[in-house]
């Protein structure tokens, strides 16, 4: 998938580049990538610096146990960003 640009720098080069060889690119998102959870949120404040071993599951296929770690700005740790690359537009899941 493609990261977003303002997080590490990068770019779709390597994806015009397969486009230009007539290969087809689509589904175009972000993976391995932190969830965001709003700041006003009372539960976030008083979880901020914890973390827990969760499992994680993502639709029918997926599900990861790892360690998932609170932050000012949401969830994230190796569960969250493994779920992240399986996580899109209509999925189900949980925590």
């Amino acid at each position: 998938g493609l990261s977003y640009a303002r997080t590490c720098g990068a770019t779709d080069l390597a994806h015009q580049v397969a486009s230009s060889f007539g290969l087809e690119v689509r589904g175009l998102r972000p993976g391995l990538v932190p969830l965001l959870v709003p700041a006003s949120d009372d539960w976030m404040r008083m979880l901020l610096g914890m973390s827990f071993e969760v499992k994680a599951s993502i639709g029918r296929g997926a599900a990861f146990v790892e360690t998932m770690a609170f932050t000012r700005k949401g969830i994230t740790g190796p569960v969250v960003l493994q779920a992240s690359s399986f996580w899109g537009p209509g999925s189900s899941g949980g925590l």
